[in-house]
């Protein structure tokens, strides 16, 4: 693993936090900046995923096209270390795997039988032109074929966004058999129009599964742009309780691994950035943060 930053999406706790800090504090790719959030200026210093932190043995930097195709930014708020991921995708971005993309992924993979939990918070900035064409991704569920199978299938799971609407999207066995590949899938959640310059806050528990065993349970919270914990935010809330099939056979893929960035196949016309914080998987509630009571009784 890369000395320079073992923690792989900025404040996950995919590492120890103390190790965290030290390599981040040892890191010579960060360049100082002024950052403006929530109507304040802060001292800030930002480093490139692609050109100064690099990959690890979790983390994957092969879907960024530039430098600053995504950087991970630090400040202080209130005395509390602050870090965010920025995403950037431009219409003369070169593709790649038929797509324009500004994604990190992470290397770890779920399989069928697993119970993961997830954690991650998504802000789209004031100044995100929500009237202009667009189908984005912003998050996925992948799954991971075996060898050399070159069929064409669809993540099980998606944070998209058409238009300004917000979707989370389901892709499995049976959606796939009887309605081959193309569509929107299945949608389980939707915001008809996202609010800009606040996180939207979500927690997963994925039971995953080729077969009707499977379930999807996901709470949303919306946070201040600026907030050490949410303080000033909403309550949290279930948005998703979804029982079947989540995924695909075993003899199809080998598991399911997460992204998290900006993506699309569509046309569009002007540059789109978006930020993410706090991503963190793990096999329990207690792993990613997730203790309050509403949490306890999943399904």
């Amino acid at each position: 693993m890369s000395k320079r930053l073992t923690s792989i999406l900025a404040t996950s706790a995919l590492v120890p936090a103390a190790l965290s800090a030290t390599c981040l504090a040892q890191s010579n790719a960060f360049d100082p900046f002024e950052l403006e959030i929530g109507g304040q200026q802060f001292q800030a210093r930002k480093a490139s995923y692609k050109c100064g932190i690099g990959d690890s043995e979790i983390l994957s930097t092969s879907r960024l096209v530039h430098c600053d195709s995504a950087e991970l930014i630090e400040f202080e708020y209130q005395s509390v270390l602050q870090r965010l991921m920025k995403f950037k995708i431009d219409p003369a971005d070169r593709q790649i795997s038929a797509g324009v993309r500004a994604e990190l992924r992470d290397l770890r993979e779920s399989r069928n039988g697993d119970e993961t939990w997830y954690r991650f918070a998504t802000l789209l900035p004031e100044a995100f032109p929500l009237e202009a064409k667009h189908r984005l991704v912003l998050a996925q569920w992948h799954e991971h074929i075996r060898g050399d199978d070159k069929r064409d299938m669809r993540p099980p799971l998606s944070h998209r966004l058409w238009n300004g609407r917000f979707v989370v999207t389901l892709w499995n066995n049976h959606r796939l058999e009887t309605r081959g590949p193309r569509g929107d899938g299945e949608i389980l959640f939707e915001i008809p129009r996202i609010e800009r310059g606040f996180f939207h806050e979500f927690v997963y528990r994925i039971n995953w599964s080729a077969g009707d065993d499977g379930r999807i349970v996901a709470w949303m919270r919306q946070c201040p742009s600026l907030s050490t914990n949410c303080e000033d935010g909403s309550p949290w809330r279930k948005v998703i309780r979804y029982e079947g099939s989540t995924g695909y056979d075993n003899d199809v893929i080998e598991g399911y691994y997460f992204k998290l960035g900006l993506y699309t196949v569509s046309d569009f016309d002007v540059p789109f950035t978006a930020y993410h914080r706090d991503y963190r998987s793990g096999q329990t509630a207690e792993s990613v943060g997730a203790k309050a009571a509403v949490f306890k009784s999943a399904l």
